[in-house]
């Protein structure tokens, strides 16, 4: 069974990650247990843990874990600090373990996430209300 990661499932240019469960669980691993090493701010945290609930996902029920990079929970307040995080551990995880292409184009699909192409709420760490992109 594969897992697919889009950037935008309306775009059909945009790229698109295929994985197999083992690599996707390889992905996962590798992301979140990097995580556990760095100082967090909460937005960043409920992004490590949502990938973290996507490995155990996969684990139990494979091939069920596909997603769109827009799907996340993105804070509305702190999106390309939280990108930029993201994409830092991509970095630290090809450096010291991996050098698979998949984690170039899974730091590539981060950096192109535009939150105003999506038609979705964003939350907010600093304040309960939620802010509408368009």
């Amino acid at each position: 069974m594969e897992n697919t990661i889009t950037v935008n499932n309306k775009t059909s240019d945009a790229p698109v990650l295929t994985l197999s469960d083992n690599d996707t669980d390889r992905l996962l691993k590798l992301i979140t247990g990097c995580a556990k090493s760095e100082e967090m701010t909460g937005s960043q945290l409920e992004l490590i843990e949502y990938l973290d609930d996507l490995k155990y996902k996969n684990g139990y029920d494979s091939g069920t874990v596909s997603f769109d990079i827009g799907e996340m929970p993105w804070n509305a307040c702190s999106i390309e600090a939280d990108k930029k995080f993201l994409q830092s551990l991509i970095d630290k995880v090809k450096k010291s373990e991996a050098t698979w292409s998949w984690l170039d184009t899974l730091s590539q699909m981060i950096g192109m996430f535009d939150p105003d192409s999506y038609d979705r709420k964003y939350g907010s760490d600093e304040q309960k209300a939620k802010l509408l992109f368009k």
